[in-house]
């Protein structure tokens, strides 16, 4: 059993033991003393809230939280891994944001009686399931070839040519130019990985562009973003990476790094995982060190310190919210399910807080926000939502 089954696993086990009278409450909260306090934190408000008393649903959830736990792990074990290695406290957190998951996943079950009754204020008029989304691009060459790609984990690579990561190349109408310019662009509901010529690994997420060279030419490696992507720069100390957004360029020697620049928004989001990197913006250019974001409106940047999971927790098939307005989560929501949201201006204020899978149905995601606040009206026509309160 690794780090992260056992912390599961001991939450579980605490919380059931009070139903069920198999096992020594007091013997787990050693255990659980031995978990950072944020887990704790999180086991307390569980307790508060009564939820165990649910018997009906209790049961419902026995049977079926393995599979549950089953996917939270599938979704989330290769981040868990990789925190494990680079940064003890950065796994611990982690480890504390998948528990909520769990905490959630929990709570979806137990309060069933609540949920059963959904329909009172959810009304429904077309009843097909919206289904979450995958990995689908765009792939457009500046001699005008167009290619849509094919769902491959790993996505596409450039290296002697252009192929898929499992290796089978991808056909041009032309032999390409050294110079040749290509666009990969995920539409809603997508997102795809792009390794590009000098080893650099770009993710992609849902409604997004990057415009980028086959192959780099010159003193400097040079993309321009429009969307969303999370970058893991191959080292060149004699060929910066520039990455070209609509509010600033961001100039990287060689890091890992998480940029939100869609068109439609104001405000740019800069979060920086490891190494260094430097906003130019006309301005203060400042430089940022690993665990610090910078937000840039076009004409100035500011700089503050970040929980990094909760701005890179996408690419790991999560959804993070920690007190968010419901207006911004329903954008994220909107891009990845490819619906149209519609925010009343008396909803538009709700706080939402806590994580859940991106790769479940959306009837998932209206699950929780009932959990957060019972009081939602929500109405969905096809694919358009409309949010009251």
């Amino acid at each position: 059993m690794n780090d992260f089954e056992k912390l599961v696993s001991t939450v579980f086990n605490y919380l059931f033991s009070k139903k069920d009278n198999t096992t020594n409450p007091s013997s787990l909260e050693d255990e659980l003393d031995k978990l950072p306090p944020e887990t704790r934190a999180i086991v307390e408000q569980l307790e508060a809230k009564d939820i165990l008393q649910e018997s009906a649903a209790y049961s419902r959830f026995k049977k079926e939280n393995d599979a549950r736990r089953a996917t939270v792990l599938r979704h989330i074990r290769e981040q868990v891994c990789e925190g494990k290695r680079n940064n003890t406290i950065a796994f611990y957190r982690y480890l504390t944001a998948a528990c909520a998951i769990v905490v959630l996943g929990v709570c979806s079950f137990l309060f069933t009686p609540k949920l059963n009754n959904r329909h009172n204020s959810v009304n429904q008029t077309a009843a097909h399931i919206i289904e979450p989304g995958g990995s689908r691009a765009v792939l457009t060459l500046s001699n005008g070839q167009v290619i849509q790609l094919d769902s491959i984990p790993g996505g596409i690579v450039i290296d002697q040519g252009l192929h898929y990561a499992d290796g089978r190349p991808i056909e041009l109408s032309t032999v390409q130019p050294e110079n040749m310019m290509a666009t990969l662009q995920t539409p809603r509901g997508g997102e795809y990985i792009l390794t590009l010529s000098d080893g650099s690994r770009i993710h992609m997420n849902a409604e997004s562009k990057l415009a980028y060279p086959i192959t780099f030419h010159g003193k400097t490696r040079e993309v321009t973003l429009n969307g969303e992507a999370f970058f893991e720069i191959a080292s060149n100390k004699e060929k910066p990476f520039h990455v070209r957004t609509n509010n600033n360029e961001v100039v990287v020697l060689g890091t890992r790094f998480n940029i939100r620049s869609y068109q439609e928004e104001t405000l740019s989001y800069v979060t920086l995982v490891e190494g260094r990197v430097r906003l130019q913006d006309g301005h203060d250019n400042p430089e940022l060190t690993p665990g610090m974001q910078g937000i840039s409106d076009g004409t100035a940047t500011r700089v503050r310190p970040v929980n990094i999971e909760d701005f890179i927790s996408w690419k790991n098939g999560l959804f993070v919210f920690q007190n968010e307005n419901l207006e911004a989560v329903a954008a994220k929501i909107s891009r990845w399910y490819d619906i149209e949201i519609e925010i009343a201006s008396s909803a538009r204020q709700v706080r939402i807080w806590g994580s859940l899978s991106k790769y479940d149905t959306f009837d998932k995601v209206l699950d929780i926000l009932q959990l957060i606040d019972n009081d939602l009206i929500i109405n969905i026509d096809g694919r358009r939502v409309q949010i009251m309160k």
